[in-house]
């Protein structure tokens, strides 16, 4: 043979030994046995019995022929009869002609064949987990009527400070297969797209298509598809891998630093499906280190894609940090050096020849699966173009490929009137109209009728409700979880036990089910719309309002936006003058504008409740800038304990958000406030008062430092403890108002020295005098109010005190 076509088999031979090793343990190399030197040879017991295997490396460019593996037999069969029981094993690179694999197969039993990736498949044992996903494009019926997904290609100003689109869409799928085909670029991909838009339709088509290439193409990438929805707390990515691989699809003898080494020589094509949902349960904290872990994948020749919403950043920063490894430090972002960049894809919704298509293809594939009703191939294009004439009404709405097939969906039963909806609909009229056949089917068998579609859709929203209020807005859950409570609210349907009510209400709806006894929403949006649902059909306590503030986010308050009329979400005010727990400033915003107007809600509470005087001081629209601040300093005097407290975290947010006054001379007028309220109380006027029972405890409002120096004499004003004790004043009362805030901005939280003759000079007229004396007679001022203030919300003393107590 021409000797161009060897090549030194050391390197297959050692990459041969690391991967056996972990079957059959070290192996002898080059061990030298009746006189012929081995590559490998391995020992190992089976049934208690020792096992020998002796290993070839041929690292050819070309398939061996019959000749060559008859002589390399020549050579090993003594050795292999005399070490009985042994085999031998031929490891190449390119296979053998089909000569020789009749000779392996047909014609000596002790004779072994295989190519360097059959070595890793067996390995690693992923094979029978890629032959399940080869299927998955046809089994969920994708194939029928997927539409080819577009995306654009995003992008970042020269400053960081702006992402920005490309104008032109490209077909996603054929550039994801030209990035996964490049070698050397190991830098991975972000989709991300709206709820609906397409992204695990997208993950199953692109995983089933390298699974189908992986099967023929043994050094093709293996895809593993994880979906990151089923990862709600904080998992190691140890843990992550081992669920997945170990119980989910279960596979004996898994290994995660094999998988670990095998990602590093670029065997994989590893797809993080649903990142949004995962962040529902975590915090930024937890969200950032599980995405950190999920990082350890991104490593030089792997081909990591991460798919999800970019709502589960809830701000510039958090996208930033996660895609873009970068931290804002400063006036600029500073380049974290351990965190990958990603490329981001902005998935695009249907175009309207798109959504057309969409529609026809998918109608076609849902009637032929529903034998119960056959329609002409006429009468189905027919029903196509009614469908697309009600989408045509609303294309932004029925351009998401998840509502453009809710509304076929509709259409595949010739029982529902779709022309009712020719005046155009809303996606809650939408989701209503989808919901409403759903339980009339489900009643209309004989089995289900002992409990009717109004308890199960009520079933529905309250189990919503609860994930939503109890389980961070899983959509997931196993039967045993649900509370007692919950069930006992519904009618029992002549059900014997709990166990057989819970069956029938979970079976008897439109939950989808996994292994186990594990239910779920087969789109998050179907919980979203239920809990809008049910928050429409009961009106909050005043105990609830904090708890519906936080549930209007996402996909829910775009419902109750749609679906929630003046009349009902308006009568939400009636309870709001006596809330408590934490208020979310886009609530108030929410329920203003339900109401008619910020002036109208206002104008409805009680005068005496806090959260009047509150938001009385924005005027007549919730606008933060000078107006808001002179409003705020105008009512702060005046103010009690927990209302001031209140006033000043609207003060810090107005200065986050950059409105206002100089942001030195806000710190001045606040100290001058503050001093103003201290002396106030000290001359019987308002001061700092003690409004609740619970606020009987001292607490300092803030902490102001004196110091003389030679010709100078300034307040220290501390503001980081000042929002401290805020924090904490209104933990113990009870109440709090949250302001979502884009920007990173110290706000009020910041050490400042002031300038006595400031302070002075913003003081009432009233007090001017007194604080001057006092400030002007440094020790003298603070022994003598140290101790009384102790009461009264402000501490005195020297300047070298100044800390973050």
């Amino acid at each position: 043979m021409n000797t161009a076509e060897q090549q030194p088999g050391d390197a297959l031979r050692d990459e041969a030994a690391n991967l056996l090793t972990h079957q059959f343990g070290p192996p002898i190399r080059e061990a030298r046995v009746m006189g012929k030197k081995a590559d490998l040879a391995f020992t190992y017991r089976h049934f208690g019995k020792p096992m020998r295997v002796y290993l070839e490396a041929k690292d050819w460019q070309r398939p061996l022929t019959r000749s060559e593996v008859v002589h390399i037999w020549a050579d090993y069969s003594g050795i292999v009869e005399s070490n009985a029981p042994a085999d031998l094993l031929i490891v190449t690179r390119h296979g053998l002609s089909p000569d020789a694999q009749a000779f392996v197969l047909q014609e000596q039993k002790h004779l072994r064949h295989q190519t360097i990736w059959e070595v890793e498949n067996d390995t690693l044992s992923l094979t029978d987990y890629v032959r399940s996903l080869e299927p998955k494009y046809q089994e969920t019926k994708l194939a029928d009527y997927y539409v080819p997904a577009k995306g654009c290609l995003a992008e970042y100003s020269s400053d960081g400070e702006e992402r920005f689109v490309l104008s032109q869409p490209v077909d996603l799928f054929n550039s994801i297969n030209t990035w996964i085909a490049q070698v050397g670029d190991s830098k991975p991909v972000a989709i991300l797209g709206g709820y609906g838009a397409g992204k695990t339709s997208f993950a199953i088509r692109l995983a089933s298509h390298q699974a189908n290439i992986a099967l023929r193409e043994p050094t093709a990438r293996r895809p593993i598809l994880i979906k990151l929805g089923e990862f709600t707390r904080f998992s190691s990515l140890e843990g992550i891998l081992g669920g997945m691989f170990n119980s989910e699809f279960a596979i004996s003898g898994f290994n995660v630093p094999v998988l670990h080494e095998f990602n590093r020589k670029g065997r994989f094509l590893i797809v993080l499906d649903g990142f949004d949902e995962m962040k529902h349960a975590m915090t930024w904290t937890d969200f950032r280190a599980q995405v950190s872990e999920l990082n350890k994948l991104i490593v030089p020749g792997s081909k990591v894609i991460l798919l999800g919403r970019p709502a589960a950043f809830l701000s510039m920063e958090e996208h930033v940090h996660v895609l873009r490894g970068r931290k804002r430090i400063l006036e600029g972002w500073r380049r974290m050096r351990e965190w990958p960049e990603f490329t981001e894809y902005d998935l695009q919704s249907f175009t309207p020849a798109e959504r057309s298509d969409f529609v026809k293809r998918y109608l076609a594939s849902a009637m032929t699966q529903d034998e119960t009703y056959q329609l002409s191939a006429s009468q189905i294009e027919a029903r196509a173009q009614q469908v697309n004439r009600l989408a045509d009404q609303d294309h932004e709405v029925f351009s998401k490929p998840v509502h453009a097939k809710i509304l076929t969906d509709l259409a595949a039963d010739p029982n529902v009137d779709i022309s009712r909806f020719e005046n155009g609909m809303s996606r809650w009229d939408l989701y209503n109209a989808f919901f409403q056949p759903l339980m009339e089917r489900e009643t209309e068998k004989e089995a289900r009728r002992p409990i009717t579609e109004v308890p199960r859709s009520s079933f529905l929203e309250e189990l919503s409700y609860w994930l939503w209020t109890e389980k961070d807005g899983t959509t997931s859950f196993s039967a045993a979880e649900i509370p007692v409570n919950l069930l006992s609210l519904m009618p029992d349907g002549g059900a014997v036990d709990d166990d057989a009510k819970a069956r029938e209400y979970l079976s008897g709806t439109f939950l989808e089910k996994k292994s186990g006894d594990i239910f779920y929403f087969g789109h998050r949006s179907f919980a979203e719309f239920l809990v809008a649902k049910r928050m429409t059909h009961t009106p909050p306590t005043a105990a609830e309002h904090a708890r519906y503030s936080h549930l209007l986010r996402d996909g829910v308050k775009s419902f109750l936006s749609e679906g929630g009329s003046k009349d009902i979400l308006g009568a939400w005010t009636t309870s709001l003058s006596r809330a408590t727990g934490s208020i979310r400033l886009n609530y108030i915003s929410f329920l203003a504008e339900k109401k008619g107007s910020f002036r109208d809600l206002v104008r409805d509470l009680d005068r005496g409740s806090i959260w009047h005087e509150l938001l009385q001081l924005f005027g007549q629209t919730i606008t933060f800038g000078p107006v808001l601040e002179n409003n705020l300093f105008r009512a702060l005097p005046k103010a009690g304990n927990v209302l001031s407290a209140l006033i000043l975290r609207m003060l810090d947010a107005n200065l986050t958000f950059g409105g206002g006054l100089r942001q030195e001379e806000t710190y001045v007028r606040l100290a001058a406030i503050l001093m103003d309220k201290f002396f106030g109380q000290i001359f019987g006027e308002i001061g700092f008062l003690e409004d609740a029972p619970s606020l009987r405890d001292p607490r300092y409002f803030g902490r102001f430092t004196l110091d003389k120096l030679p010709g100078k004499s300034y307040v220290s004003f501390n503001g980081f403890v000042l929002m401290q004790r805020v924090d904490e004043l209104l933990r113990a009362g009870g109440i709090d108002l949250e302001i979502e805030l884009n920007e990173e901005r110290p706000g009020l939280r910041v050490k400042r020295d002031l300038r006595v003759q400031d302070v002075v000079s913003f003081s009432s007229l009233r007090h001017r005098r007194q604080v001057s004396l006092r400030l002007s007679t440094g020790s003298s001022f603070r022994h003598d109010v140290t101790k009384r203030s102790r009461s009264f919300g402000i501490r005195l003393g020297e300047a070298s005190d100044l800390g973050d107590d």
